[in-house]
């Protein structure tokens, strides 16, 4: 459903006599929006969560002075104006109080909304709505899909996988103690340079090593 009505989106329809916006999601009309509809005998624009504070109070005075809008679109708010009536409520009762609601700003304007994850970078597009550059290793309309080498746990053992930046499949490991190898599959043998004496038997560990002593030997 229609979210937005960008400025200057009816310029030049001079011969319009029905504007039908009913049913939509539509929450700001920006001001002037109608100047150009000179022709216009009807406006339908119920069933949108209007939200009447100072930014609409230009609406309401365009609806009692031209007669157009049949007294069925309704506020939704802020606060107490909820469930007014556009056509009979008081122009002086749409009034800014704080700070809009960053979802309604975001209907126009969705990078305020911050919808790129993972540090993308949002642009608005008049196409697409907004569009996310992701950064390298993501994917998807909002970058929160991985795509990189490291998704599946390539490195053995405990070891900690790294992109390489630019590189769409690369990636490094750091191997935790023990272990070595491009992906940390070797386990490092620890007997190569044991202390094992009086022909005792070293029995390779992670990381360490065990001797196995002779009947007569202990320690």
């Amino acid at each position: 459903s229609l979210r937005c009505i960008p400025a200057r989106t009816f310029d030049g329809l001079k011969s319009l006599r029905l504007l039908s916006l009913h049913g939509n999601d539509i929450s700001v009309v920006p001001e002037g929006a109608f100047n150009d509809l000179s022709a216009l005998s009807h406006l339908a624009i119920g069933a949108n969560p209007l939200y009447c504070d100072c930014n609409m109070q230009w609406l309401s005075d365009w609806v009692k002075s031209e007669y157009k809008e049949p007294g069925i679109a309704r506020c939704a708010g802020p606060g107490e104006m909820a469930d007014k009536l556009l056509l009979t409520t008081p122009s002086k009762k749409f009034t800014c109080q704080g700070p809009v609601d960053v979802n309604i700003l975001a209907k126009c304007n969705p990078c305020l909304s911050n919808p790129c994850k993972n540090d993308g970078t949002c642009n608005n597009d008049p196409v697409d709505f907004y569009r996310c550059t992701c950064p390298y290793g993501f994917k998807g309309q909002d970058c929160d899909i991985p795509n990189h080498a490291c998704i599946s746990n390539p490195c053995n053992h405990g070891g900690t996988c790294h992109l390489k930046e630019g590189e769409k499949d690369g990636f490094w490991c750091t191997c935790a103690d023990g272990f070595e190898g491009e992906n940390c599959e070797i386990n490092v043998d620890d007997c190569e340079d044991n202390d094992c004496e009086n022909n005792s038997t070293c029995v390779d560990g992670i990381n360490n090593y065990t001797c196995l002593c002779p009947r007569e030997y202990t320690g």
